[in-house]
């Protein structure tokens, strides 16, 4: 069986982690997963290609994904992720820069983005949820809490926001953040005075790369 054989199949976790504390979405080939995957297996001596996807999975889920995290082209390493993969000590900024050494045409964002379902599919068999659950929890809790989807906190990640299988009450409430983070009030595409996931349009302008 291949690796997409087991992505696609998703395939149960063998180890546990453990925490230490461009406007088109590029669709990654086939051979490009397992390039990353196989180059994240040998860098962090694991078993099989199928534990270097999910490190790169967990690793985007964490928060790896914002360049001040070491992502992007110019992999500014102002701040790296720790976490533990069994006995294995790893930084998402390590991680950045093996899919980087693979793919070094991309940036870590857009690698996200391709990836997006999958990353999702696999951080649930490790309890690895977004890294925005709390702060969509603190910035908008009526909105949040209305969400009843049971898995809700695994879509919660910026680079699901264009994600067709991500729900939309999910990917409305990213573009909710996205333009109140990045956008003036007289250029947001909702009511300021009756702030709703269901009442917000599609930004006009791409996601941030930062």
């Amino acid at each position: 069986m291949s690796l997409i054989d087991d992505i696609n199949n998703n395939t149960p976790p063998v180890k546990a982690i453990t925490e230490k504390e461009s406007s088109q979405t590029p669709k990654l080939k086939d051979d490009q997963i397992e390039s990353i995957s196989r180059v994240v297996k040998s860098a962090f001596g694991l078993d099989n290609d199928l534990e270097g996807f999910d490190i790169i999975c967990i690793s985007m889920q964490k928060g790896g994904v914002n360049t001040k995290q070491g992502g992007g082209k110019s992999n500014r390493n102002k701040v790296s992720i720790p976490f533990n993969y069994g006995e294995k000590n790893i930084t998402t900024s390590q991680v950045n820069k093996y899919i980087l050494s693979a793919l070094p045409n991309l940036k870590i964002r857009q690698v996200a983005r391709s990836l997006a379902t999958r990353i999702k599919l696999r951080s649930v068999l490790y309890k690895q949820e977004g890294f925005l659950v709390k702060q969509l929890l603190e910035l908008y809790p009526k909105q949040w809490e209305a969400i009843t989807d049971p898995e809700k906190r695994y879509w919660a990640a910026d680079f699901q926001h264009d994600n067709e299988d991500c729900p939309e009450e999910i990917r409305n409430l990213l573009k909710l953040r996205y333009q109140d983070r990045y956008k003036p009030t007289n250029q947001r595409s909702y009511n300021k005075d009756n702030v709703g996931v269901d009442n917000i349009q599609p930004s006009t302008l791409p996601f941030s790369e930062e």
